[in-house]
């Protein structure tokens, strides 16, 4: 069967995709007839009317109450039935699901006219699928046919003749082409343009550097603050271009460029609900750190300040929540800047399990809290490292610079305790009251603990203060401390383990040398011979057996590394940091 359209126009396109309408909802007897009541218990049919099919319409309103999928809520389908009970076969606008949209071609150009379009079933002779056609009567006119200059639309963009970028003039007489400033911004198109009539002003006839000849607000340099010479978009006038332009244009940064209170020269306001600066933060993030206000609805307790936001490190004992998790983190005494302890052996009374290694001191409650390594294994532990002699060869400790021996001044700390094999000297060398001292040799590990040095009240740098004298001491045979504990041993060159401080140069003679070449020891000193065959006491100790250096060479550190060169323990090449002696008191 042909089917023939009705030539309606189409008003309701959408419709094939509307709801199907719900007919009234009732329970339903499909056995019930006029003159039965039912026996389901529904109503009766003579209230309702006889719904037969039990598609919820009545046979009063359903054209064929024996097919349940024929009513009218139903969907009009291609298939020779009124299925919405509208009086209408297949060329229905209600509902299409299976026709197709047609349009009439009087001109046989291949498209319709859009104005008289109807949905249909089968396409009838004379009918296309594609519309658009500006006049149905000229085969010449038609979307996708060339523009020319004739004063209409050929090609049905709306468009005609000149006022059409596809305008193809070639060939007519006074048409030119060349790349016109369309847009008057003073930069000629980079496209060409065909013109019907040679235009006033002339056009250019090479390429210009527009990106975009029909917008005054895109051209080169339109954007100076993001590029003075690129072809951006700055609709606002802020000098800066819009980071989202048409193909084409270059992408400048300004984030809204229709408000020129927006760019990244702008001073951010946070919680105006602006992002006016343009950055990567949220405008509920006043301090730039990933992390919206928790008055905003966000997780930061603090949007002042960029170090407090969730997953920050917690510095323990501080009163700050630095991550937000509701209160400052529990202090263990130290192992934090804001829980020093006194000493290494406050640490070993208040941890006892604590192991040897990097930890917050702060001696004295006035000064600042360090850091610095506690020793707690040898002979009882809780020793403070305050210095390290190293072999290598830098002038830390040397005859010239023995006021560093002393607590004259503190600024003398120098080194790092995260680098332990040159030479150091920290805040508890000065600040730190000592009863006992520490010697530990590197790289054999020797060491060496003197007790009762001093009564507890000095430091170890007034310790060394009252031994402070140029000319140091005389040796005597009482003048040292004997070794309270260790694994070192007289031996070589080593004549005792006894400590001393600053002894002078004997050279096996009785008495004291004051002479200008002596080698006088400074700082912590042993006694030793100049060889093994150079008999003892104190043979040149300031070379051979002192943590200083000697009056001889003043400008030298000595090599000696206290007991290390007279008992052969160095044996690590010179000057390479490998020979050296930790200071450790408590």
């Amino acid at each position: 069967m042909t089917r023939f359209p009705l030539l309606l126009p189409v008003l309701l396109l959408s419709a094939c995709d509307a709801p199907v309408p719900a007919g009234p909802t009732r329970p339903t007897d499909t056995s019930d007839t006029a003159s039965d009541s039912g026996d389901s218990g529904a109503p009766s049919d003579s209230a309702l009317g006889v719904d037969a099919d039990g598609d919820g319409f009545s046979a009063a309103v359903d054209c064929n109450d024996a097919n349940p999928v024929v009513n009218p809520g139903a969907r009009e389908a291609c298939n020779d039935v009124d299925d919405d009970c509208d009086g209408v076969v297949d060329q229905d606008t209600d509902y299409f699901p299976d026709g197709r949209q047609a349009f009439p071609d009087d001109d046989v150009d291949g498209a319709g006219d859009t104005a008289r379009g109807a949905w249909v079933c089968d396409l009838p002779a004379g009918w296309v699928l594609t519309g658009g056609d500006c006049d149905d009567t000229d085969p010449n006119r038609r979307p996708g046919a060339t523009e020319r200059c004739n004063g209409v639309d050929d090609d049905c963009d709306g468009l005609l003749d000149d006022d059409d970028a596809d305008l193809v003039a070639s060939g007519v007489p006074g048409a030119v082409q060349g790349y016109p400033d369309l847009d008057a911004d003073g930069f000629a198109s980079l496209a060409p343009r065909w013109a019907c009539t040679a235009p006033t002003p002339p056009w250019p006839t090479t390429p210009g550097t527009d990106c975009r000849d029909d917008d005054a607000k895109t051209f080169p340099g339109a954007a100076p603050s993001d590029d003075p010479t690129g072809c951006l978009r700055d609709r606002d006038d802020d000098d800066w271009g819009d980071d989202s332009p048409p193909a084409g244009v270059t992408p400048g940064s300004d984030c809204d460029d229709t408000r020129a209170d927006v760019n990244p020269d702008a001073v951010e306001v946070p919680y105006d609900g602006v992002v006016s600066d343009c950055g990567p933060f949220s405008d509920d993030d006043a301090d730039h750190d990933g992390h919206d206000a928790a008055t905003r609805g966000g997780t930061d307790c603090d949007d002042d300040d960029d170090g407090i936001h969730p997953g920050a490190v917690d510095v323990p004992g501080d009163g700050i929540d630095q991550d937000c998790m509701g209160g400052d983190a529990p202090c263990t005494p130290g192992d934090a800047e804001a829980c020093p302890v006194a000493s290494c052996q406050a640490l070993k009374s208040a941890r006892p399990s604590a192991a040897s290694g990097v930890y917050w001191l702060r001696p004295d409650p006035g000064q600042p809290a360090f850091r610095t390594r506690c020793e707690q294994t040898l002979d009882g532990g809780g020793w403070t490292l305050v210095a390290i002699a190293s072999d290598d060869g830098r002038t830390t400790w040397n005859f010239a610079n023995r006021a560093r021996w002393t607590s004259t001044s503190a600024t003398w700390d120098t080194g790092s305790i995260d680098d332990l094999v040159h030479d150091h000297r920290n805040a508890a060398y000065r600040t730190l009251p000592v009863e006992d001292v520490l010697f530990v040799h590197a790289p054999s590990g020797v060491w060496a603990a003197y007790h009762g040095v001093t009564d507890g009240q000095r430091s170890y740098a007034g310790w060394v203060d009252v031994y402070a004298s140029v000319d140091g001491r005389c040796y005597a045979g009482n003048d040292g401390w004997n070794l309270s504990a260790g694994t070192l041993s007289a031996g070589f060159e080593l004549c005792d383990t006894d400590l001393y401080i600053s002894p002078q140069d004997k050279d096996e003679q009785s008495g004291c040398r004051k002479g200008s070449s002596d080698e006088d020891a400074w700082g912590p000193a042993w006694n030793s011979g100049n060889t093994s065959s150079s008999a003892c006491p104190f043979n040149d100790p300031g070379a051979v057996a002192s943590l200083g250096s000697d009056a001889y060479r003043p400008n030298e550190e000595t090599r000696g590394v206290g007991f290390g060169r007279a008992r052969h323990l160095n044996t690590a090449a010179e000057f390479s940091a490998g020979n050296r002696m930790a200071l450790y008191a408590r």
